[in-house]
């Protein structure tokens, strides 16, 4: 299998557990020039790779989820109805599928309630690290508010987007460029990301 990655910023072949190009000195993913899977010049409106087929951009098509959602909604229209005829039948009294809407709703709403309650919390603060390129040091950190992260490198904005908290790992989806996985500490003060610890900055 081959495990070569290039940067989309030169186009030279870098490590892939690398973040930053040690040619360039540009963040993994920041531009989109060249094809990071075979190191062909690409252009910022290409969605997939001529020369190799790889995906280039993130972007989903949702006209698909909104026919599932319909099809499913009218469904559940239909199954609420067949489910008011049988209990009519069984109670002898007429039970309109409205009444069985208003009660799964509520059903519902605290099955929403309590998913929302088990879920991870967000991460919030910066989390920092140093990293020797070449003959410089390098301070890259994260920093997250709410569902959304901020990467920079040497104080400089390189990279923006969402994240989520999932088995115990941090996954970075970044507007542009590939998703990046992280190991999250159990107290939550340490981010491992490509064997660098980012730890999280201590309030004064």
């Amino acid at each position: 299998m081959d495990n070569k990655m290039y940067c989309t910023n030169c186009g030279a072949e870098m490590d892939p557990n690398a973040s930053i190009c040690v040619k360039c000195g540009v963040n993994k993913g920041k531009v989109k020039k060249y094809c990071a899977h075979c190191g062909k010049p690409v252009s910022e409106e290409q969605d997939v790779c001529t020369n190799c087929g790889a995906q280039l951009s993130n972007r989903i098509d949702i006209s698909k989820g909104k026919e599932t959602i319909k099809n499913l909604s009218d469904k559940a229209i239909k199954e609420t109805g067949n489910l008011a005829e049988l209990a009519s039948k069984k109670t002898g009294k007429r039970i309109k599928p409205v009444h069985l809407i208003s009660a799964l709703g509520a059903l519902v709403v605290v099955i929403v309630v309590a998913v929302f309650l088990m879920m991870p919390k967000h991460l919030d603060g910066t989390y920092t690290t140093k990293v020797n390129v070449l003959i410089a040091e390098v301070k890259a950190s994260y920093s997250f508010d709410g569902d959304k992260f901020t990467e920079r490198v040497n104080g400089e904005k390189t990279k923006t987007g969402t994240y989520e908290i999932k088995d115990g790992k941090v996954i970075l989806k970044p507007l542009n460029g590939e998703s990046i996985t992280g190991e999250l500490s159990k107290d939550k003060k340490t981010i491992t990301i490509d064997k660098l610890e980012y730890k999280k900055n201590e309030e004064k």
